[in-house]
């Protein structure tokens, strides 16, 4: 199991403890204390469980694999469970799941999530938090959450002019495969976004009393405007995506038919050829053409006429183009 544990000064800020993370040790500080938590190991989180004694729901949510959103609001407690992508490349979401009291708050996950050091780090070195609480530290998650999923979407928009640059140069391939990855990726930022949402509608309707501060309506309010507009982004995408791979497909079929149609135009001039050919291949006695001093060039010339007036016809009526 990997602790990462932090105390709320009074100047607002993170300041990381040294020690190894034990109960104990987490009982002797009266400040507010950020416990965050890294295993995958059922044993461990079962024995950090038994000491933090949460809600009986809580446990079940953590213990169980974390699939979907939840947020559980109590008296004294408030737990929230979102999906998080653990990097820009990641194929599969990580869950987080908070456990906020008003005097600890517990970050709990399997894998490791970069954001959350950059968070500790953050307010540990340049930043204040709203308000000497530990339920602020849930808001600053969500909220640089958000930054980076507006990052991620960005990335996502660069990709996105890339693929209809190369659609449109009839020099560059573009390969399905790329635009599926950007696909499947947009995909899982829009479930994190969906989860995010969901979890601060949640909390703007039933926030409990213990853990407002000054200006928590008005955080929950901006840091809801934010998701929706990248969720309506995140949905703009993905219907730019749905065009730009209808569009690939109708190239594809353009440059197949357009083959197509080179294939025909040679069997087609081809073909009489062979009427000719096969015609003066036949052993019949008497054929007039075989005797002939100039029946050979006779023969190139009917091919060559023939195909040159196919070709003229088939220019005429456009099949080149």
């Amino acid at each position: 199991m990997k602790v990462a544990w932090y105390r709320i000064g009074k100047k607002k800020r993170l300041v990381p403890i040294p020690d190894p993370f034990s109960m104990e040790k987490l009982a002797e500080y009266t400040d507010p204390v950020w416990v965050d938590v890294e295993s995958s190991d059922t044993g461990e989180l079962i024995t950090l469980l038994d000491r933090l004694e949460p809600n009986r729901l809580v446990r079940e949510s953590i213990l169980e694999s974390p699939t979907g959103t939840r947020l559980l609001p109590f008296d004294n407690e408030l737990y929230a469970q979102f999906s998080i992508p653990a990097t820009d490349e990641a194929t599969r979401l990580a869950y987080l799941s908070v456990i906020v009291r008003t005097d600890l708050v517990v970050t709990i996950h399997m894998e490791p999530i970069p954001d959350l050091e950059q968070v500790g780090a953050s307010f540990a070195e340049h930043m204040s938090m709203h308000a000497y609480a530990p339920a602020p530290v849930l808001y600053h998650i969500i909220d640089y959450m958000i930054d980076r999923l507006v990052a991620s979407v960005m990335k996502v928009r660069d990709h996105i002019n890339t693929f209809a640059d190369q659609l449109d140069d009839p020099d560059t391939d573009l390969d399905q495969g790329d635009i599926l990855e950007v696909k499947r990726w947009i995909s899982r930022l829009g479930v994190t976004a969906e989860d995010i949402l969901y979890c601060i509608g949640v909390l703007q309707s039933s926030e409990p009393e213990a853990f407002r501060f000054s200006g928590s309506r008005m955080i929950l309010r901006d840091l809801f405007g934010q998701a929706e507009y990248v969720l309506r982004r995140i949905n703009r995408f993905e219907i730019r995506l749905q065009d730009l791979n209808m569009q690939m497909h109708s190239n594809l079929q353009t440059q197949t038919e357009s083959r197509l149609r080179v294939l025909t135009v040679i069997s087609a001039i081809f073909q009489p050829l062979a009427l000719i050919t096969g015609l003066y291949g036949m052993n019949f006695v008497i054929m007039p053409e075989l005797q002939w001093r100039f029946g050979y060039l006779y023969a190139l010339g009917l091919m060559v006429v023939v195909s040159g007036s196919l070709l003229l016809f088939f220019r005429k009526r456009g099949w080149f183009h």
